[in-house]
């Protein structure tokens, strides 16, 4: 789903023009991101997904993907670098 078809889905569920819905979901976007910068995760209540913030990753030795042979070290990131969606149980029920 892209941003524009979630805007046309608020907009229908909650019968607001489409404007109103664009604010909503900036709204909803902003919170999650002020909430990962804040705590590093958002949790949505019911179990249906949480949004992380990763730790830290250490330097590693990886393989060259061009040249499967040769050894490469791959940098250290900082925390927070990476976000990742889990899915809650809820949300897991329904696909399965």
């Amino acid at each position: 789903m892209t941003k524009a078809q979630m805007i046309q889905s608020v907009s229908d569920v909650m019968s607001v023009k489409k404007s109103e819905a664009e604010k909503i979901v900036e709204v909803v976007e902003a919170a999650i991101v002020d909430g990962l910068k804040e705590d590093g995760e958002v949790v949505f209540a019911g179990g249906k997904f949480k949004v992380v913030k990763t730790s830290a990753r250490a330097e590693r030795v990886g393989v060259n993907p061009k040249k499967p042979s040769e050894k490469i070290v791959i940098a250290a990131k900082p925390e927070g670098q990476k976000v990742v969606f889990k899915p809650g149980a809820k949300l897991k029920e329904k696909f399965v």
